[in-house]
């Protein structure tokens, strides 16, 4: 009987490949890395988990627009880690208060 990987597996391997040296498990579907964050010139990132400090982060467009993909290199880039057990990365939302986009995380 042959064995054929699921598509979680196939998702999981690639995120590993694109993102080799990320400190943080990216838990997307391959399709979501294109889709665009901003086509603003910078966008600023927030990250706030369990008894940690907000840490901040700065993404320039290099291009038309910003896309996951931008953000999670930049992050990686930039040597970003999660410090508690929610160490999987499941995407951005928008926080209307202060107009930053806040880092989602789970475990």
């Amino acid at each position: 009987m042959a064995y054929f990987e699921s598509d979680y597996e196939l998702e999981t391997k690639y995120m590993r490949m694109e993102f080799p040296n990320a400190k943080f498990t990216v838990s997307l579907k391959i399709k979501d890395l294109d889709k665009i964050v901003s086509c603003d010139p910078s966008i600023k990132i927030s990250y706030r988990c369990c008894f940690q400090n907000t840490i901040y982060f700065k993404i320039i467009n290099q291009g038309k627009y910003i896309t996951l993909r931008d953000v999670i290199h930049s992050l990686v880039n930039s040597g970003f880690y999660i410090k508690c057990g929610h160490t999987f990365f499941e995407g951005l939302r928008k926080n209307p208060e202060d107009n930053t986009i806040e880092i989602i995380t789970g475990s």
